[in-house]
């Protein structure tokens, strides 16, 4: 009938099973619930849990994770919950608790969630998963265009050094933790927040250090009406072509003297290697589009001339400047604008 229950033997919470009687299953495709018994009390004699096939029938995950603390193959074969649910495009309901999970050891969760069309919400308890032995989280939420309140921490996230991609199209997604904190060795961003359309404000860019490739990051976030209007975090690089590209409701963005002070840092933590590196900054249409950005532009394009920085198009029509005109086509300033 598509429902898989697991019963499992009573016992004490916490009480390990032996290696020996480690279960181990394969989720089908027309899988349409999955529920936990016993309220999860057993389940640490689970040790491989793996979805290769899709489950696009599926509706519910139902229970709870706790006291799963033998599980160290969590998800497809390798040792991480790569496409745990994956195209699971029917999947409404995953556990509330992920509470005991913290054993796994050798972790990614690229696609994870791949195309979960109607997954509405992450819990709060989700972060438990891992413990800190995230690597990759790239596609994690990919398609999930339901996905309204995702992770309210990057807690446990410490590891993880590439994010591309990782909620893609999440077209309802209303906002992200108010900080990068946990995310210090987070190397690949890029599309990380692609197409959020209502994605209103990001906070702060403190715990990131550096964005290395954060080509397209918050892309055709049209909702996103404010950025950080500091550049305190960032401190190694600064690569990130088209990052804000075609956020059409973007109203401001940090002043000429946060620039300075940016490309100040970046040109003393990657001595002898000048900031007009490609290497370094690289922020070809970063604003592209953006053109409900209002002030100034010329003192920031002066900033950008000092430490050459090459004109590649940074603020492309964005003709809410005051100045944009007196900018716009000119020997100094065209390029940039």
């Amino acid at each position: 009938n598509g429902i898989v229950y697991f019963d499992c033997i009573p016992m004490a919470p916490g009480i390990p099973i032996s290696t020996g009687t480690h279960m181990q299953f394969e989720l089908q495709s027309n899988i349409t619930e999955f529920e936990f018994g016993c309220a999860m009390s057993a389940m640490g004699c689970i040790s491989k849990y793996d979805n290769s096939t899709g489950l696009s029938q599926l509706k519910a995950v139902n229970g709870s994770w706790k006291y799963c603390n033998n599980i160290v193959d969590f998800g497809y074969p390798g040792g991480n919950s790569n496409n745990l649910f994956y195209n699971a495009s029917s999947l409404e309901t995953i556990p509330s608790s992920w509470e005991g999970l913290e054993s796994v050891t050798s972790f990614n969760a690229n696609s994870m969630f791949y195309n979960c069309q109607k997954l509405v919400s992450i819990p709060s308890s989700f972060n438990h998963l891992g413990n800190k032995s995230y690597t990759a989280t790239c596609s994690m939420f990919y398609n999930c265009y339901a996905l309204k309140n995702g992770l309210k921490t990057w807690e446990n996230l410490d590891n993880v050094t590439t994010a591309a991609s990782m909620f893609y199209n999440c077209v309802s997604l209303e906002s992200i933790p108010d900080n990068f904190e946990h995310l210090g060795n987070l190397i690949g961003c890029q599309s990380m927040f692609y197409n959020c359309y209502k994605l209103k404000e990001v906070k702060s860019w403190n715990g990131i250090n550096g964005i290395y490739n954060g080509d397209n990051m918050f892309y055709n976030c049209t909702g996103l009406s404010a950025i950080p209007s500091s550049f305190n975090g960032i401190n190694t690089k600064f690569k990130a072509p088209s990052m804000f590209q075609n956020c059409f409701n973007l109203k401001s963005i940090p002043a000429a003297s946060e620039w300075d002070s940016l490309f100040q840092r970046l040109t003393v933590s990657n001595y002898p290697n000048p900031c007009s590196s490609t290497d370094v900054v690289s922020i070809s249409n970063i604003f592209n589009g953006c053109s409900a950005i209002t002030g100034t532009v010329k003192e920031i394009l002066d900033v950008f001339i000092r430490y050459n920085i090459s004109k590649a198009g940074q603020f492309y029509g964005c003709s809410g400047f005051s100045d944009y005109n007196e900018c716009h086509g000119t020997s100094t300033y065209g390029g940039y604008i």
